[in-house]
């Protein structure tokens, strides 16, 4: 993966904010701009490096970025993407704290191999709701980008709504953004991925306790729960 002028997103705020950690501050403006290029190339002098500016694999080595080498599922294929696995019918349950941790594989669930009383064993495919938003955005969970440590619906909302490392608050749904609320008054958040938006309609995907996995479901329950539309920085609305 290459990280140059011109591009957007999570990834270049992570390697500002990593430039800033190892004494090259720039800005965190999720936009590699001409700071940004100058800031790498110094970095890349001090270690012995090509100095092009250009965040390569041995920059990103250098700073210890290696694990932040992926590219996040663009907003306009996330409705898709979901639905995709949706189709599958795949067994799943509800698993507090599981799934999001590898969204490259061919589906988003941990396993568990659970012992039936006949002797058999029945693989269990279990996520949470930040689990597979995770899985659909293509970023893991359980990983820092930057400033910002994504993991729960709480951080996510926190994120959006404050310094806007990895996630942004939108004015209005749109396909393939996330709708979110954190933790309020002893309820646990949830989020979920909006699939189609109208003068009355909000639906999505989510994967919750009252359906004890993955549906495509009303999503009018966001919205009286206070929750709020997200984007990670750098989506194209």
């Amino acid at each position: 993966m290459i990280l140059q002028r011109g591009q957007t997103g999570p990834l270049v705020t992570a390697l500002q904010q990593r430039l800033g950690e190892r004494g090259f501050p720039v800005a965190l403006t999720a936009i590699y701009d001409a700071p940004t290029s100058l800031a790498v190339a110094q970095f890349q002098l001090s270690k012995g490096l090509v100095k092009d500016g250009v965040a390569g694999p041995k920059t990103l080595g250098a700073l210890d970025l290696g694990d932040l080498q992926r590219v996040p599922v663009p907003m306009g294929d996330r409705v898709a993407r979901a639905r995709g696995i949706l189709a599958l019918g795949l067994q799943d349950d509800y698993g507090m704290g599981r799934g999001g941790t590898n969204p490259d594989a061919p589906d988003p669930y941990d396993r568990v191999d659970v012992r039936q009383a006949d002797g058999s064993v029945m693989r269990k495919l279990e996520l949470d709701c930040s689990g597979w938003a995770a899985y659909v955005i293509g970023l893991p969970r359980n990983h820092v980008y930057g400033a910002h440590h994504w993991i729960e619906t709480t951080q996510l909302c926190d994120d959006a709504n404050g310094d806007q490392v990895l996630f942004r608050r939108l004015d209005k749904a749109v396909p393939g953004c996330l709708v979110a609320y954190p933790d309020h008054d002893g309820h646990q958040g949830h989020v979920g991925l909006v699939t189609e938006v109208g003068d009355k309609l909000l639906r999505g995907i989510d994967c919750g306790q009252s359906s004890n996995g993955l549906s495509e479901r009303d999503f009018a329950f966001f919205l009286k729960a206070g929750a709020i539309f997200v984007e990670l920085v750098g989506d194209q609305v």
